[in-house]
């Protein structure tokens, strides 16, 4: 795991993701792993730009909100300039599953896969407080993000 940090007031986040990738390409090119993954910040700025640089597969995240869907279309698409091909995972889908289904309209359309759906738990909340992972609070979720891997390596 490689982070970087900017301090309050910082500019430059696209700068910054550059540099972690830069050196974590340094690393795999000793560990030489088969994947890296790279969490980007949300929205559509810079620093997510920086992490869709030369990427082969994004895993684009999103809720069922009105602002989510405007941003999820716009990073998608600039996914689809660069050719990397993409899926979507629809965080909290049910908490307002009539929105929801408007994200699945439009993977439909566009021909993006909904790899998955993460249903809305305090479970995730309780695993924040004590450190550990969602799928120790509660094994429903090993299942779930085990599909959703399956369903990116296909």
């Amino acid at each position: 795991m490689v982070s970087g940090e900017l301090k309050l007031g910082e500019l430059a986040s696209g700068e910054v993701v550059a540099e972690v990738r830069k050196y974590s390409d340094e690393i795999n090119k000793k560990t030489k792993a088969d994947i890296m993954v790279i969490d980007s910040s949300p929205g559509i700025g810079c620093p997510v730009i920086a992490s869709l640089v030369g990427t082969d597969y994004i895993v684009a995240v999103t809720e069922p909100t009105p602002s989510a869907l405007f941003d999820l279309k716009r990073v998608l698409y600039l996914a689809s300039h660069f050719g990397i091909k993409r899926g979507i995972v629809i965080n909290k889908f049910d908490l307002a599953e009539n929105f929801y289904k408007e994200t699945e309209k439009f993977a439909q359309k566009n021909n993006i896969p909904i790899l998955g759906k993460i249903p809305y738990r305090k479970d995730f909340i309780k695993s924040t407080i004590k450190m550990m992972p969602v799928v120790e609070i509660n094994s429903e979720y090993k299942e779930i993000f085990k599909q959703i891997i399956e369903n990116i390596a296909k």
